[in-house]
């Protein structure tokens, strides 16, 4: 079971850490603050969302 959360942790992390760097490439790129702040949101939604899909999916124990 403790490959389960391994696999699971690191699919929260990549989606979090792909999340990140797109808004660090569109911010870094130019774009206005309302889209700055757009990507950011969604940046913060897809953590959000892939924790919520850890925690509902984990094995139980």
């Amino acid at each position: 079971m403790a490959l389960h959360r391994i696999l699971y942790g690191a699919l929260l992390y990549m989606l979090l850490a792909a999340a990140s760097v797109t808004t660090l490439i569109c911010t870094m790129s130019g774009p206005g603050r309302q889209e700055t702040l757009l990507l950011m949101g969604v940046a913060l939604v897809a953590w959000l969302v892939s924790g919520v899909f850890v925690a509902t999916f984990r094995p139980s124990e």
